[in-house]
C-alpha cells in the first residue's frame, strides 16, 4: 500500500507525479456517498481533517487505511481506488 512505501525517493516521486491525482478520488467518493464537505468525509473516515487537506495538496500519500476504508465505504476494489487516483 501507499503507506508502506518505505523509500522516501519513491514516495517524493509519486507525490510529484503527473498521473497521481488524489483529489480525483476524493471528489468522486464524496460525491459517490453524498458528502459535500473534507471536515464530513474525514470524521466518515475516522482521520483529522488536516490528513484530508496534506493529501489534496500531495504533501502526504494516502496511507492503507484510508484506503481500505474507502472500498469498505464504497464497496470499490482497492485496484480501481488506486487506478483512480494515477496510481
Amino acid at each position: 500500500m501507499l503507506d508502506m512505501i518505505g523509500d522516501k525517493r519513491k514516495r517524493a516521486q509519486i507525490l510529484r507525479s503527473q498521473t497521481y491525482e488524489p483529489n480525483r478520488l476524493l471528489d468522486f467518493v464524496k460525491s459517490e456517498i453524498g458528502i459535500e464537505t473534507d471536515r464530513k468525509f474525514s470524521s466518515i473516515l475516522n482521520v483529522h481533517p488536516s490528513m484530508i487537506s496534506k493529501i489534496r495538496q500531495k504533501k502526504t500519500l494516502m496511507n492503507a487505511d484510508i484506503l481500505l476504508s474507502i472500498h469498505e465505504l464504497t464497496g470499490i476494489p482497492i485496484k480501481e481506488i488506486k487506478r483512480k487516483m494515477g496510481l
